[in-house]
């Protein structure tokens, strides 16, 4: 598995990249994969064929160069099933490359419509969102329904989902359980996240949940805040590694300032188990 970090001098929008070899980018849409001559010999001797033989059955011509072939529903010719490449330890460049592309670093919306596809690119906040953010969250918990910290899990299903945001407030003050069954914020029964824990744990209709996703949705679209909606457990795999990553951008560091220098901030009971908690 490769894994690699930008930051936002590469890009407008900071990200991390580490490829789930989901396969998607294998067969979503349609599009020209391109094979330079130099790297034919190569693949064609990964598949046991001569390099005339794999032109032949697995290249097309196009702009006066040469294409892995399509299928007729995009998918790519080298996809088998829905996740292995045959020839991945000798894919083309452009394949390797993905998708620190130039066209996708100097489009901050272009990264955006490839993150929503590609589940390896984790797009960050950056330092002005994600504090308007973090303000923006705790008027929302001031005008919910009233919450007990700590209080007992309430063994939330293992797939149950939620924003982006919500666990970027978490990641920014706790080192996530990537071990634990359902919850990464969850010791025994205890819940470590106190009153940022996610709308999907506390009391309230469905609908006043869907409401609270809504407005979380139009709020990132406002401040250009990433978006991701996704099952706890997997979208945390997903993005720790991001923020693990971030050292360099200054979410934490704008995430302790605010809880140690900001007098407006709210309080918090801090769990139990410190070795878990931020500094």
């Amino acid at each position: 598995m490769e894994s690699a970090a930008k930051g936002q001098a590469e890009s407008d929008l900071p990200f991390h990249f580490e490829c789930q070899r989901c396969g998607h980018c294998c067969r979503v849409g349609h599009g020209r994969v391109w094979v330079e001559e130099a790297d034919l010999a190569a693949m064609a001797e990964h598949l046991s064929m001569s390099p005339e033989a794999f032109r032949r059955l697995h290249l097309v011509a196009a702009d006066g160069a040469f294409s892995l072939r399509e299928e007729a529903d995009g998918r790519c010719c080298m996809l088998q099933g829905d996740r292995h490449c045959r020839i991945y330890p000798v894919r083309p460049p452009q394949c390797r490359s993905f998708p620190f592309w130039p066209s996708l670093l100097a489009d901050s919306e272009a990264l955006s419509r490839a993150a929503e596809y590609c589940p390896g690119i984790q797009l960050l906040p950056t330092r002005e969102a994600w504090l308007a953010a973090d303000r923006q969250e705790a008027v929302w918990r001031a005008q919910g329904p009233p919450l007990d910290q700590p209080q007992r899990c309430p063994g939330v299903p293992a797939d149950f989902q939620l924003s982006a945001m919500e666990l970027d407030a978490l990641f920014s003050r706790l080192d996530p359980d990537l071990q634990h069954a359902s919850c990464p914020f969850r010791s025994d029964d205890r819940c470590l996240a106190g009153i940022r824990r996610p709308d999907a744990c506390r009391s309230g209709e469905p609908s006043q949940r869907l409401a609270m996703r809504r407005k979380r949705q139009d709020f990132a679209q406002q401040m250009v805040y990433p978006w991701a909606y996704a099952p706890m457990m997997e979208l945390a795999r997903r993005r720790w590694p991001a923020w693990q990553r971030a050292e360099a951008e200054p979410l934490r560091a704008a995430a302790r300032s605010r809880l140690e220098d900001s007098p407006t901030a709210p309080k918090e009971n801090r769990p139990q188990s410190q070795n878990r908690d931020r500094p």
